[in-house]
């Protein structure tokens, strides 16, 4: 068995989680980040995005960061 090397490499951004009502539509602020994710469920849809597009009044919590795995891939 070979050996593999993986690295992390972080994120630039500072990174939120923005919570909506179920069903709700994206705001454009949330798409202007290097890393952006949405997930939804029957009771809320949540927004990974760049904190400081984030507004004020909005139920969210910040400083999050993320990470990116480097390293070899293999095919299924």
């Amino acid at each position: 068995m070979t050996e593999q090397t993986y690295t992390l490499e972080q994120y630039p951004e500072q990174l939120a989680v923005v919570r909506f009502g179920p069903g709700a539509a994206i705001p454009p602020w949330a798409e202007s980040s290097s890393i952006f994710s949405v997930t939804a469920t029957a009771t809320e849809t949540s927004v990974v995005c760049a904190a400081r597009n984030v507004p004020t009044k909005a139920r969210h919590e910040r400083s999050f960061t993320a990470f990116a795995v480097k390293g070899p891939s293999t095919s299924a």
